[in-house]
């Protein structure tokens, strides 16, 4: 009862591998929404995919106080965070 290579007509052949290209090719296209729609926030960790380094003071400085990298760390924020509490001039962060 299976069929023999032989007894598959050529165009019968190239319709399933047509048909088995699209499924293949629509799995793929799937397989890739799902890896970018996914939530960086998901345990993503420092550097996650849509997280912005951003230099924050430890403690309260002083005015007119030069600033050390002893008195500042980096985080990661989201983009959204990072957009609404950038500084219009940019400035350099560290006294050189």
């Amino acid at each position: 009862m299976s069929r023999t290579a032989a007894a598959i007509t050529p165009g019968r052949a190239n319709r399933r591998f047509i048909f088995l290209a699209i499924a293949l090719g629509l799995l793929g296209a799937i397989l890739v929404y799902v890896a970018f729609s996914r939530d960086s926030s998901g345990g993503g960790g420092p550097g996650a995919i849509g997280d912005s380094p951003v230099v924050v003071a430890k403690t309260d400085i002083p005015a007119r106080t030069k600033i050390t990298s002893a008195m500042v760390e980096v985080r990661f924020v989201t983009e959204e965070a990072a957009a609404c509490r950038r500084s219009r001039r940019p400035r350099p962060s560290l006294a050189r």
